[in-house]
């Protein structure tokens, strides 16, 4: 009970059922403790912590607050880092020309989405238990366990998977292009997937509403025998077969330095017979051109999945064991003071527990989320993809930045051209009133002179019919006032 299935009940663990564990302590026995450790006198001053601590969270708040602060800080950091890290690996992993000769990358992008849906479902029985905020619903009754053992199931069987994949690579260089394939690794990876979902679907079956009927028959199988394949079985082969790798890798390149040095290569008696060695292992180390390329490629992808392996391997061990330790610290007696809990040593013991439990929750919790940066370490391709990635992002951020800056040239350009068209309305209907009005003039003054030629010409009539009495005087008077009403046409004009 130290492998990843362990650790992820043990992070993983109800609340609901720590929550009955708690309040179903013996209200009636006040004086004796749930391990009979110690008996006090019955006290009728004294509420149970039960009474002022309703829930386990309570408790750890006023006993063991540092804990709590601990987990609230630290898992939304893994959050935040698990979103960004397993959906960069994942659109990486996915890319066609990262998938197109390559099979770890089909389970590697399969364990990125995963993570990335464990890390999101796992809110919301964070919210439940650190922070006390009810998520309870049918989706969190009834699928939501569903889904997370579902996550939490494949990431050992997919870390099994590749590193079975790899050792076929390894140890049967001559049947990796048969067996190793992408399209072979996507069978594989629907298969686990399909499987784990049915076999989780049985948790309804066991469920009513949201809790559980342990007493249903077959419950204590489905557990344990769960628990022996996925904590156990699935782990244990995981590590044989990367040892199984290992010790092939260091027996390749002890026969490449061996050929470089001019040395015979160690036959397969002198590494222990055939029962110790893989078959069809005998490949060349090393190569020139495209072939040395394509090894460089392979050694880095294996050493990338080697790192992972073990990893997740590291961060669950210690998980199992304070899991199997667990039952060594039980609740003391709840009929205590907060000042006798604080002297108890059984409930000082059970704090204790308590805050080594936290510490490696979270560190088993971070297998979830730093896998990208093994892959950044190791992996020169991972590494240029995510270089390109970004290269994209500023791309399309700096023609996004262009499209808005030409965006702001046109609306300006529109307006100025608005602007300038007004301008030519208001100068046409000023130059159209200019001109009606001097055309209006002009009429005026044409008006003007024809009236002072007809007087003129009245005039001149009347003169002749008087008998040309002081003609000086009338052809004189009416030259004047030819004159003086020309005179005031050419003003007006």
């Amino acid at each position: 009970g130290t492998e990843a299935r362990a650790s992820d009940r043990l992070i993983q663990i109800d609340s609901k059922v720590f929550q009955t564990a708690w309040l179903s302590q013996d209200r009636d026995s006040e004086g004796s403790s749930t391990n009979g450790s110690m008996t006090s006198s019955n006290r009728s001053d004294a509420s149970l912590l039960t009474d002022r601590y309703p829930l386990p969270m309570h408790l750890y708040d006023g006993f063991i607050p540092n804990v709590m602060r601990f987990d609230r800080v630290v898992t939304p950091i893994w959050y935040v880092l698990g979103l960004f890290g397993n959906t960069l690996s994942a659109i990486v992993w996915l890319s066609p020309e990262v998938r197109r000769n390559n099979s770890s990358a089909v389970y590697l992008a399969a364990l990125s989405l995963w993570d990335l849906a464990f890390l999101l479902l796992h809110t919301f029985q964070e919210l439940k238990e650190a922070w006390n905020i009810s998520t309870q619903n049918t989706f969190t009754c009834s699928c939501l366990p569903v889904l997370l053992l579902t996550a939490q199931y494949l990431s050992p069987l997919l870390v099994l998977g590749f590193t079975v994949e790899r050792w076929v690579s390894v140890c049967f260089p001559f049947r990796r292009e048969l067996l190793c394939t992408p399209r072979r690794a996507c069978s594989v990876v629907g298969a686990m997937t399909v499987g784990v979902v049915l076999w989780n679907l049985w948790q309804l079956y066991f469920k009513t509403g949201c809790e559980v009927a342990e007493e249903r028959y077959g419950w204590t199988a489905y557990t344990v025998g769960t628990e022996v394949v996925i904590s156990g079985l699935v782990p244990a082969a995981a590590l044989v077969f990367n040892l199984m790798v290992l010790r092939e890798i260091r027996r390749i390149n002890s026969a490449s330095a061996a050929r470089k040095f001019g040395a015979a290569a160690p036959s397969v008696a002198d590494n222990g017979g055939g029962a110790g060695q893989c078959g069809n292992a005998s490949r060349d180390a090393g190569g020139g051109g495209a072939g040395g390329n394509t090894e460089r490629k392979f050694r880095t992808t294996t050493v990338t999945l080697l790192c992972v392996s073990f990893f997740v391997i590291l961060t669950t061990l210690p998980a199992g064991m304070v899991y199997g330790l667990q039952s060594y610290a039980n609740f003391g007696s709840i009929n205590m003071t907060d000042e006798e809990v604080l002297a108890d040593p059984v409930w000082q013991r059970h704090f204790a527990m308590t805050r080594v439990k936290k510490v490696i929750d979270e560190v088993s919790l971070s297998h979830y989320s730093l896998n990208f940066l093994i892959y950044l370490a190791t992996g020169m391709q991972f590494r240029l993809r995510v270089a390109d990635i970004f290269r994209r992002i500023r791309r399309i951020s700096r023609c996004c930045r262009s499209a808005d800056e030409l965006s702001g040239q046109r609306r300006r350009s529109r307006t100025s051209w608005s602007a300038t068209m007004e301008e030519r309305r208001l100068s046409s209907v000023s130059n159209r009133r200019s001109r009606r009005a001097t055309m209006a003039a002009a009429e005026a003054a044409n008006d003007e002179l024809a009236k002072s030629r007809r007087a003129r010409s009245q005039r001149r009539a009347g003169g002749s019919d008087s008998g040309g009495d002081e003609p000086g005087q009338s052809e004189t008077g009416g030259a004047d006032g030819a004159e003086a009403a020309e005179a005031l046409v050419a003003s007006k004009v």
